[in-house]
């Protein structure tokens, strides 16, 4: 596809009319908008990295993270969760 292609041919009418319609709304071109929906897209759509460690290495990588965490003095994660509801 050339770069000279415009976004009507790219996008079916009812969704360029959307697109253009939010565009205005945050002050941008509708080509910058369709940009960041593309460049997302394909960030989302790519495969998550392989870990390199063994199940056995990353079980003892999250028990040695894990060291050292610990609730203030009276507090309970039933304190936590109500807290936070609040």
């Amino acid at each position: 596809m050339k770069a000279e292609d415009n976004l009507a041919e790219l996008i079916p009418p009812v969704l360029l009319a959307e697109v253009e319609a939010m565009a205005a709304a945050e002050h941008r071109a509708p080509r910058e908008v369709v940009r960041e929906a593309v460049e997302r897209y394909v960030r989302e759509r790519q495969p998550l990295p392989r870990s390199k460690l063994t199940p056995r290495e990353a079980g003892e990588r999250i028990r040695e993270l894990r060291k050292g965490n610990f609730l203030p003095e009276g507090e309970t994660i039933k304190s936590l969760i109500n807290f936070g509801r609040a």
